[in-house]
Order: structure tokens, then C-alpha cells, then sequence
């Protein structure tokens, strides 16, 4: 389903945003991590976790929390560029 899509079906929150339930492959889609990286940095704590549904046996995560870690790496890179700038 293209993001588009997604974000038309979804209810809108406070300030624009939105909360949604998303499968492995969108996450790793807007993330452009790996499926091993994924469960590795989760492993570590580094990503978010996964939302666990009583009675539904599949990997599901909070679209803000994925949304809110993937702005903090763009955050922390822009950071990191503009520290190496100043040398």
C-alpha cells in the first residue's frame, strides 16, 4: 500500500500527526533498515519496541514511535555534519 494511501485511511491526531499499527515491511520500508539490523537494534534497545496484541502473533509497531526514531537519526546526523564541519 503506498504511503499515500496509508496516511488517507489513518485518523488524524493533535498537531497533524497520526498513530497506526504497522507491519515489519513498512517499518523497515520507512526506515531503510534491514530486518536483521531492525531486531538488532532492538535487541539493544536502540530501536522501538514491538506492540504485542494478546491473541495476534505478529510483529507490529507504533507508526509515531518509528516516525519519532528515524527523525532523531536525521537529527543526530545533521548534528554529527555539522560538528565535523567546524574542525
Amino acid at each position: 500500500m503506498a504511503m499515500l494511501q496509508l496516511t488517507d485511511k489513518l485518523e488524524a491526531q493533535p498537531h497533524g500527526q497520526f498513530d497506526a499499527l504497522i507491519e515489519v515491511e513498512v517499518t523497515l520500508a520507512i526506515t531503510g533498515l534491514g530486518r536483521s539490523t531492525l531486531y538488532k537494534l532492538m535487541k539493544e534497545e536502540r530501536f522501538p519496541a514491538q506492540v504485542e496484541i494478546e491473541g495476534l502473533n505478529k510483529a507490529l509497531w507504533s507508526f509515531l514511535d518509528v516516525q519519532q526514531w528515524v527523525q532523531a537519526q536525521i537529527a543526530r546526523s545533521k548534528q554529527h555534519a555539522r560538528q565535523e564541519n567546524q574542525k
